[in-house]
Order: structure tokens, then sequence, then C-alpha cells
């Protein structure tokens, strides 16, 4: 048997009692688990396989590789996030890009780690736009799909437009649109920052979370 620690991303039923859960886990990266008659009659299990929670989860691999659930101690279930719709709505963004991105059994400890601390804070964050910014800015960085800085991707001078890939005045491509200045001056401290507090305190106008976005959108 194995036991990891780690976040549901998701809970699919694939028949009446029986479950496929999703998980980011802190060693072992993206791994799925089958949860077997699982229901609101055993709501322990049932609330630990929940999206969101975070907790120690005991499986064992079946000699067909698949893995299944065993057992499961919680460490969070992240309560105060979800009694805020906003915060909810955003984390479980979150974890749709960790869906979308992550490879099966690829160990990411680190984005484990932004992930977890990003879910602590986010209910008691003031301004939610420059932490959902924040982060996924960080995930990219962390990825190894964007720089620390904005360099065009062709000769390295400093970058002003997006396509694809950043691009400077020189060598930036037809389609290639330009990068409002705001954009260009908070990429690097939105990547960098090294508290919560510091990125709260970061000036961000409403169109800079957009095109953050935009930025995950050609990256991802």
């Amino acid at each position: 048997m194995i036991t990891t620690e780690a976040i549901v991303l998701s809970r699919t039923r694939y028949q009446d009692t029986h479950y496929i859960c999703t998980l980011l886990t802190k060693d072992l990266g993206r791994i799925s688990l089958f949860v077997n008659h699982l229901s609101q009659k055993k709501s322990r299990l049932f609330n630990l396989t929940t999206p969101l929670t975070q907790g120690e989860y005991i499986y064992k691999r079946s000699r067909s590789k698949r893995y299944f659930l065993i057992d499961a101690d919680p460490l969070s279930y992240h309560l105060k996030l979800r009694q805020n719709l906003k915060h909810l709505q955003v984390a479980m963004q979150w974890l749709q890009l960790f869906l979308s991105s992550q490879h099966v059994n690829q160990p990411s400890p680190k984005l484990y780690t932004l992930l977890s601390a990003y879910l602590r804070y986010l209910p008691n964050s003031a301004k939610i736009s420059n932490i959902n910014a924040s982060f996924q800015l960080k995930m990219l960085h962390l990825e190894g799909l964007i720089p620390p800085s904005l360099l065009c991707s062709e000769c390295e001078n400093a970058a002003t437009s997006l396509h694809h890939h950043f691009y400077c005045e020189k060598c930036k491509p037809p389609p290639a649109r330009p990068i409002p200045e705001e954009v260009l001056t908070l990429y690097t401290p939105l990547i960098e920052s090294r508290s919560f507090r510091e990125t709260e305190h970061l000036v961000c106008p409403p169109n800079v979370e957009q095109w953050i976005s935009l930025i995950l959108q050609k990256f991802q």
C-alpha cells in the first residue's frame, strides 16, 4: 500500500456507487484512484474525495496497474474557501488548470506546494484578481512555459507583443498583439513576489487579469 499527501482535483462517477478520483499528489504528480462502493451514507470517504479536499490518501496498486483507494485522513477541507462563491469559482478554475495541464505520474512537488499555499490563502485575500493572476503566472513559470521576464523569443530584447510567443517590436509577426504597458510592468513582480502581502500591494488594473488569462491560453 502507498500513502501520499494530495489535493482532490475531480471526482467522476462511472457506476452507481463507483467513482474515479483524480488527485494532485505531493510526490507522484497527478494520479487517478478508483473508489468502490462510495455513497453519502459513507460520509467520511465521500467528503474526503470531494474536489478541493486535501489529505493523506492510502491506496494500493492492482495487477491491472490501477490504483484503488483504501482509506484517507483529512488535512483540510478548505471550508472557509467554500463559503464564498467568488473564492470557490477561482479555486475550481485552478483545479481545472491542473486537470488540463498535468501529465499522469509526473512528479511536481513545487506545483503541489504552490496550489496548497494559494488555496490556504485565497479565503483571506482582499484582492482576488491579484492572487489569481499571480497564481497563473507562477504556475506557467514553474512548468517552464514562460520566462521570469518578458523577453523576445527571437532575440531576447524586451518583449512588447504576444502571438504564441513573446516578441519585441523588431521581431513581431503581423498577427501579434501589443501588450499593454501595465501588463509589461506587472508581469515580473507577479511572478517573483515572495509573499501574498507583496502581491496584494501591487496595483493591477482590470485588464491585467484578462491579459494573464490570454497568456495562459497561449502557453498552456
